[in-house]
């Protein structure tokens, strides 16, 4: 009876001494994730903030694999398509990418790391933001959905939200930005497999390229014909900094102007829109799909050969400076039920080439007595009358 009741009181101080480890436990915050959280104030917009300026302690940066950089990036959404290039908009503020797709569709994480902010943040919406080795931190903005929380350590291609449009948004896409050592750069250099054709929607003064064995700055650049330092610059790479074999670097682009085109036909070049195209021939952009065979618009390419329709201006694109110059165009004031389409019709011209000269993002939203800037249509050439052979005697 006596040793029963000694086997009870040890069971009851063993029960009694797990439930203090387990209130302990709990107390620390129950999970690692949580406890990194708690440590560094993750979570906190403070945080993050802090990571994408490149103040990152040093125990943080190694629970997030460490302090090389990573080889490259994953595309964060399968069959996503390119919406929107790094430097676009106005003045080129866009220092991101916009990847287009369905609400619900999943965000993979770019590269492993460590979840630094999942939240609602001003005008981004449902955000995440993730520090990565070497001081890369990427940023995911506009989720419907997310599947992470402040502290977790995430791998490469896990699923960490679902595409949406929270936030300022105009349509369901991701907006995606990487900033590395505190500075903004354009991630597209730095996916690997790289992103077939990408449209030229904004500038992209830099390719991918991915690093062979035996590389230096100095090699790729004498191979690539451009300049050493710049290849640095753009990479965020010291003087003497040691490359290696498979990483993903930006090179920069060797952008000499507009090559000329032969009658009906031109050359896309880097920047180019099939948008930028119909404004500079004065066509339609359905037009061009129709003509050359293409379902979307945003998935043209450089070097791609864009047949014209015959007449266009006779092969010869009008000069940014004709269309900017006051001669160049006539103002028209917005009357009531008219729409860009039965302007551009008055005027004999495209939608495309309004909303261009006046900036229209929305080509639906036009205000009563609201002044647009139409091109002037191209003088046409009086026919010589043909004298009579012959004539009275």
């Amino acid at each position: 009876m006596c040793r029963t009741v000694q086997v009870r009181a040890r069971a009851a101080l063993l029960a009694a001494a797990l439930l203090l480890l387990a209130s302990a436990a709990s107390a620390d915050g129950d999970a690692p994730w949580q406890q990194l959280a708690k440590k560094y104030q993750l979570g906190t917009w403070t945080a993050a903030f802090n990571a994408e300026q490149g103040i990152v302690p040093d125990g943080l940066q190694k629970a997030a694999g460490g302090f090389s950089r990573p080889k490259h990036l994953i595309w964060p959404v399968k069959g996503g398509r390119f919406g929107r290039g790094f430097g676009s908009g106005k003045g080129g503020r866009h220092k991101a990418l916009d990847i287009v797709a369905p609400t619900g569709t999943a965000i993979k994480s770019a590269f492993f790391g460590v979840v630094l902010f999942a939240g609602e943040r001003k005008g981004y919406g449902k955000t995440i933001v993730i520090l990565h080795t070497g001081k890369w931190v990427t940023l995911y903005a506009h989720c419907s959905k997310l599947k992470v929380k402040p502290g977790m350590k995430v791998k490469t291609g896990q699923k960490i939200a679902l595409v949406g449009s929270t936030g300022i948004s105009r349509g369901p896409h991701l907006h995606w930005e990487l900033r590395i050592k505190g500075q903004q750069a354009d991630p597209a250099p730095y996916v690997h497999p790289s992103i077939p054709h990408p449209p030229h929607v904004g500038p992209l003064p830099w390719v991918g390229y991915t690093v062979k064995k035996g590389d230096t700055p100095t090699k790729i650049a004498k191979k690539k014909k451009v300049d050493a330092a710049t290849i640095l610059k753009i990479n965020f790479l010291k003087s003497g900094s040691k490359l290696q074999a498979g990483w993903k670097i930006a090179l920069p682009i060797k952008v000499k102007g507009k090559k000329k085109s032969s009658k009906n036909i031109y050359v896309v070049q880097n920047g180019d829109t099939l948008g930028s195209i119909a404004v500079l021939y004065d066509v339609k952009i359905s037009a061009l799909k129709s003509l050359n065979g293409i379902d979307d618009a945003d998935k043209i390419f450089p070097g791609q050969k864009i047949n014209l329709p015959a007449g266009s201006y006779d092969g010869h694109a009008i000069t940014k400076k004709k269309i900017a110059n006051k001669a160049g165009y006539l103002w028209h004031e917005v009357q009531v039920g008219e729409s860009l389409f039965s302007i551009a019709k008055k005027y004999n011209t495209s939608i495309t080439v309004i909303a261009n000269l006046n900036g229209i993002k929305d080509k639906d939203k036009l205000k009563e007595g609201q002044k647009l800037k139409v091109p002037k249509p191209p003088k046409k050439k009086k026919k010589k009358k043909k004298k009579k052979k012959g004539g009275a005697t």
